[in-house]
């Protein structure tokens, strides 16, 4: 088993930690009314799931390679892909990205090309070891 930590973009993860702070704060600051009691209480819980799960993304972004399948991790964002179904790794460093599912912490990354319209925005911080270990068990991955 191998596993890969998500590469971390310092603006990104500062402001996602801003963000968190931000949540836990507010609720403290702000006037209540002793009518609106219940309507706290949502309020309440809906800021800190939101707070707990930005925790859980910046705490458990995560890839690991297990008997020949590719595991991501981001906090609620799960899932695996049979290595066998790759079939194009390209590396990828701008600000905006195209796929859909992104379990990445980092601008600077990779997008893998599985099945015949599937794609997914990765970014482990070593990127060469990561994509040796999926070129050593698919020899047909194509490289960009």
């Amino acid at each position: 088993m191998l596993v890969f930590k998500s590469s971390e973009n310092y603006i990104t993860v500062g402001l996602l930690w801003l963000i968190v702070i931000l949540l836990l704060v507010v609720p403290f600051t702000a006037p209540t009314n002793e009518d609106t009691g219940i309507f706290d209480l949502i309020g309440f819980t809906i800021l800190y799931v939101i707070t707990g799960m930005l925790i859980w993304i910046l705490l458990d972004t995560r890839y690991k390679i297990v008997e020949k399948k590719l595991f991501y991790a981001s906090g609620p964002i799960r899932g695996s892909i049979k290595i066998e179904r790759i079939r194009k790794v390209e590396r990828w460093n701008k600000w905006y990205v195209m796929s859909f599912i992104k379990p990445a912490l980092d601008k600077d990354g990779l997008i893998i090309y599985y099945d015949k319209f599937e794609d997914i925005f990765i970014s482990p911080e070593n990127k060469e070891e990561f994509i040796k270990a999926l070129c050593e068990m698919n020899p047909g991955i194509e490289v960009v």
